[in-house]
């Protein structure tokens, strides 16, 4: 699709950059925390699109901010992936941090799976629903970043 072409050519350009960036409080931080933000932000957009748009406006609309999350998302991914294995120089230590990493990663996919099911039993209108969760998910990653 378009959205994975898109990664595959913006992941190692982005983790060029970033491995080449160069600031006081690190390389991998500023681009975590800008791409949190961003991400938060295009995460609610996406799944909160106008309710009137035609559906030619709602592809076009839902493909500019699919492509936003996935630029966002590289932003987080590439330095976080980078920075557990930049921390330490024991092989242990590397492993310990990723699996906590991961672990991490999976709890948090795991409970975000689970929101829709708990906010439908509060409403049944499918376009609150998504709103919502998407509203909480983007409070989780500004959180979280």
């Amino acid at each position: 699709t378009i959205i994975q072409v898109f990664d595959a050519v913006t992941d190692p350009l982005f983790g060029q950059f970033s491995d080449r960036f160069k600031m006081s409080c690190g390389r991998r931080r500023p681009f975590i925390l800008a791409g949190s933000c961003g991400l938060a932000a295009c995460f609610l957009a996406l799944f909160s699109p106008p309710r009137s748009a035609a559906a030619s406006e709602a592809l076009v609309y839902a493909l500019v901010f699919a492509l936003a999350v996935q630029l966002f998302l590289t932003m987080i991914r590439i330095p976080w992936h980078a920075w557990a294995i930049e921390l330490t120089s024991s092989y242990d230590e590397k492993t310990k941090l990723v699996a906590i990493r991961e672990f991490i990663f999976v709890l948090g996919s795991l409970l975000s799976a689970g929101l829709p099911t708990v906010v439908s039993t509060a409403t049944n209108d499918g376009f609150l629903r998504l709103t919502v969760c998407a509203a909480a998910w983007a409070g989780f990653i500004i959180a979280t970043g």
